[in-house]
């Protein structure tokens, strides 16, 4: 899988405003997560990369990282606030498709409304004014095609009920979706499309930490 070039390999303003939500970052250096809230919605941005250097015999695997403080940080442990509205974007940089381990991860579970923002290539409009890029455009889904699957990122079994937190994250694109806690718990997530290493794809970066699963932590 490799990064599309139609997606800029730094954002330096991003403007949503089909989702209504302004987000202004500079990718950096991998440091400390930092903790970000505000106006009783806490926002968790998530990118995904691709050419990420993992060993000598795998090579390259995709991963998902923390975007905080204008850094990525690793997405091994990621701590979020009780009782508390939860606003995810994800910013996919991979332009590859997978299969997932099962049909249901196709379909966006445990959101507000069942639903996700989706913008790609083919949706959107953009245009440019000072130092800022102006981007809107997208589409409300419930769901997404298996053909242009890319990851999901996927809280399991959230808070013992068996259902599970499900985003299902196209190839190149920018998803946003809502959520909201409850009471503090630890919770496992991961990506339930196979884009790791070994013959079924769930070797390499799909069973380590920080990259394609981790931990969550609500507090």
């Amino acid at each position: 899988m490799n990064m599309n070039n139609w997606f800029p390999a730094v954002i330096a303003t991003l403007l949503v405003i089909g989702a209504g939500i302004g987000v202004g970052y500079v990718l950096e250096n991998v440091g400390s997560p930092q903790a970000a809230s505000g106006n009783g919605i806490y926002h968790l941005d998530l990118v995904v990369t691709t050419d990420n250097y993992f060993n000598a015999s795998v090579g390259q695997q995709p991963a998902f990282f923390v975007l905080s403080g204008g850094k990525l940080v690793s997405s091994a442990n990621i701590t979020l606030p009780s009782d508390t509205t939860i606003a995810v974007t994800i910013f996919n940089y991979d332009n590859g498709n997978g299969t997932p381990s099962a049909p249901q991860f196709l379909n966006v579970t445990g959101t507000t409304g069942g639903t996700e923002f989706v913008m790609n290539n083919t949706l959107v409009n953009s245009t440019y004014s000072g130092n800022s890029i102006s981007v809107s455009g997208g589409e409300t889904v419930s769901s997404v095609n298996v053909s242009v699957i890319s990851h999901t990122f996927t809280i399991l079994n959230l808070y013992g009920t068996g259902s599970n937190l499900n985003i299902p994250v196209p190839e190149s694109s920018v998803v946003q979706a809502t959520f909201t806690t409850g009471a503090p718990g630890q919770f496992i997530w991961m990506c339930q499309v196979p884009c790791g290493s070994g013959i079924d794809g769930v070797s390499g970066a799909m069973a380590t930490a920080g990259w394609m699963t981790g931990s969550i932590t609500i507090s």
